[in-house]
């Protein structure tokens, strides 16, 4: 838990920081917005956005924090804020915060955590209970085209030598929308409903005749398996989960371990008869 606020901390602070950083003036690259001296420049809005904090922002509406931030904090410097003391003891508590989750980061990146299949099957089995599926699902193969006759020749491939030769066969087909293996995907997610009608028929290993999902989208399903809610989802369907599950785990061992070093490195002491 505290090694989680430490790594939001940093977030926070760096997004803010971001967002200050973007006003350098760069007067060779395209301006999207200026607010006084500050400028938002093209390539640091796609930048930004290129960012797992802000990716799943619109670009109209990072401009519009942006001039935001930078009217406040204009703002803010007219009225000393800057100057006032609550600011300066939160700016300080802030830099240590930032100090630390950025130290917490650095010694993570160092660490290199590969897991063999014995260690995440070993993981899967002792927290079985974290891989309930949250609702009822299904592990398929899909293939989509917008050539339906792609899609036709595609379905006799598959009949004829199984999904993975088809796949490979059909890789390269500029038809080829989208294709997945073994992907396991809730009921709430699948759309259109006449698409989740056909695969609630299907029983294990069968092939979908040729649905049309779309305009110009044609698809086809085969069945692998169907996943019950509040039962563990099998590990060979999740194995990503599970490396990731696994991976936190370690790092807040190796963050709990890193901490008892501290405190032998810097010798501290808590006197509870003074609490």
């Amino acid at each position: 838990m505290h090694l989680n606020r430490k790594l939001n901390s940093v977030l926070i602070i760096l997004g803010f920081l971001s967002l200050v950083s973007c006003g350098e003036n760069k007067k060779s690259e395209i301006i999207i917005a200026r607010v006084g001296d500050a400028v938002l420049t093209k390539s640091q809005l796609e930048k930004a956005l290129a960012s797992d904090r802000y990716k799943r922002k619109y670009k109209e509406e990072f401009i519009r924090q942006w001039i935001e931030t930078e009217l406040l904090f204009k703002k803010a410097i007219d009225e000393n804020i800057l100057s006032d003391s609550l600011f300066n003891e939160i700016l300080s508590e802030s830099k240590k915060e930032l100090a630390g989750a950025l130290l917490i980061t650095k010694k993570l990146n160092e660490k290199t955590f590969r897991f063999t299949e014995k260690e995440l099957r070993d993981y899967y089995k002792k927290n079985r209970s974290e891989f309930l599926a949250p609702y009822d699902g299904y592990v398929l193969n899909i293939a989509k085209f917008n050539s339906q006759n792609d899609a036709i020749n595609f379905r006799k491939e598959v009949l004829k030598n199984k999904w993975k030769y088809a796949g490979e066969k059909f890789k390269d087909k500029n038809s080829l929308i989208n294709i997945v293996e073994n992907k396991l995907i809730y009921k709430y997610e699948i759309q259109p409903v006449h698409l989740l009608r056909v695969i609630e028929k299907l029983a294990p290993d069968v092939v979908s005749i040729i649905i049309k999902t779309d305009e110009n989208e044609f698809t086809v399903v085969q069945m692998i398996d169907n996943i019950k809610q509040n039962k563990p989802v099998p590990a060979k369907y999740i194995w990503d989960e599970i490396s990731e599950r696994l991976k936190i785990f370690k790092q807040k061992q190796f963050y709990n371990k890193f901490l008892e070093s501290l405190y032998e490195e810097y010798s501290v002491q808590l006197k509870r008869d003074s609490l």
